[in-house]
């Protein structure tokens, strides 16, 4: 497997820096980093699995020169990044502008396997990793639903402000900072405060009651999972930093015995089930670095219907991890 070299733009947020690190947990070689800024000095650096990186300005940068190119933010850099990446034809991630329902989703192209054609820029130069949420949701219920055994599904999905591709967890911070001094709060992304508040409609208000959130994370889902069942989800927006909790219920098809529902839900290396031990199901601090999601709080309503919690790291378990497949892929193919 040939090393990589990857140029980064926003490279110091924290999808980015959970990519970086999931390619290193993930034994994926790579050669070197580009971090790159359009206000580039000539002594800027940036770290990256334990090493320092030049910062490149963004003009002077040869994008045909990089195997990947990561699109971490929503800034001006990142679109003149992208738009030059697309120009060179280099293979792109674009983890902040995801087109849901069009192009592509999750490590597929839309109807398509991934091929020997998958990381040609003449099909398709850029690639979308699936939402946190959509990645929260596939691990969870892709057990059941692979067994035949999920009739339907009803979610709430409380997200937290990192989730927000616009600078939530910027605007949460300034705003906990103003409350807390008494002074005025300027709203930033919501037209009322993000700090202390809960949000229960993330994106547009469509005509059935749901949110553009919502339809997009189904979306992403039923790609990622063509058997999926009937889903309710509800997404709310909570005034934390880091890491999705999702309520669960599920209706099965037919009698299950709450250990065999463990043993099915129980994925090792991608889910597991938190112990006493292991302490209360809480973001802070079981949502920073965890690779797997946890599960907690399963309880049978009936012999057909089950309630859990499940709770993940958005960051590294959510775009982070699916980035790191698509790399994966393009490294392989190297």
């Amino acid at each position: 497997m040939q090393p990589l070299t990857i140029a980064v733009s926003d490279y110091e947020t924290d999808i980015a820096r959970a990519i970086f690190k999931g390619l290193r947990d993930a034994g994926v070689s790579v050669e070197d980093i580009i971090p790159l800024s359009s206000e580039a000095s000539q002594y800027d650096t940036a770290s990256f699995m334990e090493q320092d990186f030049p910062v490149v300005p963004v003009k002077s940068f040869d994008f045909k020169t990089a195997d990947a190119v990561l699109i971490c933010g929503d800034s001006a850099d990142s679109r003149e990044c992208l738009a030059l990446a697309v120009k060179a034809g280099t293979p792109t991630l674009d983890l902040m502008n995801y087109p849901a329902g069009k192009d592509l989703s999750g490590l597929f192209k839309k109807g398509d396997h991934p091929g020997d054609d998958f990381w040609n820029p003449a099909v398709t130069p850029v690639y979308y990793p699936a939402d946190s949420g959509a990645m929260l949701l596939l691990d969870t219920l892709k057990p059941v639903t692979d067994a035949g055994l999920l009739e339907s599904a009803a979610v709430t999905l409380m997200e937290s402000a990192s989730g927000l591709r616009s600078g939530g967890a910027m605007d949460l911070g300034r705003e906990t900072a103003s409350v807390l001094n008494l002074r005025p709060v300027s709203s930033g992304i919501f037209s009322t405060q993000l700090a202390f508040n809960i949000h229960t409609a993330i994106g547009d208000l469509l005509p059935d009651g749901s949110t553009s959130r919502e339809a997009g994370i189904i979306e992403e889902l039923k790609t990622l999972l063509p058997e999926l069942p009937p889903l309710s989800l509800t997404c709310a927006l909570m005034p934390v930093f880091h890491g999705y909790l999702a309520s669960i219920t599920l209706k099965l098809a037919k009698d299950t015995p709450k250990g065999d529902l463990e043993k099915l839900l129980a994925v090792p290396g991608s889910v597991r089930f938190l112990s006493e031990e292991d302490g209360e199901l809480t973001p802070v601090p079981l949502a920073r670095d965890e690779p797997e999601i946890l599960i907690s709080r399963l309880r049978m309503t009936d012999a057909r219907t089950c309630s859990f919690l499940a709770l993940s790291d958005n960051d590294g378990h959510g775009m982070a991890a699916n980035a790191c497949e698509l790399i994966r892929l393009l490294a392989g193919g190297k």
